[in-house]
């Protein structure tokens, strides 16, 4: 058997790094990108959209003009929270914002002592995208959004509420199946002033 000349080895050599990148590359899974928002719209503008009942998954089909409408009135809707990722196809992943909130309690002898919160108040997404042979994103996520009303009462020192603040969760979790750049309703919340969707959109990116 010949022996390979020295150049052969420092062409093989340089050549085997770029050939494993490019493997790489070709087997790796594609990076999905998550965008989940809360809007919240008010009842009387819901109505007039013709999305005083929804279901999540379905279709809303929103006349321009009316949609021109809704956006021009700040009173109208408002967006409460939102959150994205970027994750491989197949892995999970969770970003999360928002920090904990400080507040006074009273003590037996009335001094005041400082705590937080042990829930930072914000929002979570965590998502678990996976790409069928359609091309489809079946997409498995949980959103959170973490709110605080503190208390009425302000130590004039500090400016810290004194009490513990009234902490209040939405969350949803679903399982979707979604084109790549397609949005939808994955669930939502109502009360007599007004309604909260919970917007999903998943992307595969190039």
């Amino acid at each position: 058997m010949k022996k390979l000349s020295k150049t052969v080895c420092i062409v093989i050599l340089v050549c085997l790094p770029a050939i494993a990148i490019l493997y790489a590359k070709a087997t790796a899974e594609p990076v999905v990108l998550v965008e989940a928002l809360i809007v919240q719209v008010g009842s009387e503008a819901s109505q007039t959209l013709g999305m005083d009942v929804f279901e999540p998954g379905a279709e809303v089909t929103i006349p321009v003009a009316e949609l021109l409408w809704l956006l021009a009135d700040a009173n109208s809707a408002k967006l409460i929270a939102s959150a994205k990722l970027k994750v491989p196809a197949g892995e999970t992943a969770k970003v999360g914002t928002g920090e904990k909130v400080k507040f006074l309690i009273k003590k037996d002898d009335g001094s005041l002592e400082q705590k937080t919160t042990d829930t930072p108040i914000g929002t979570t997404l965590e998502a678990t995208p996976v790409i069928d042979k359609d091309g489809d994103i079946l997409l498995d996520f949980k959103f959170e959004h973490f709110s605080a009303a503190p208390a009425k009462e302000i130590d004039p020192q500090t400016s810290l509420p004194i009490g513990p603040p009234i902490i209040s969760i939405q969350s949803e979790r679903s399982r979707l199946k979604l084109k790549s750049g397609e949005s939808m309703i994955a669930g939502g919340w109502t009360n007599v002033a007004a309604q909260r969707f919970v917007l999903v959109r998943a992307t595969i990116l190039e």
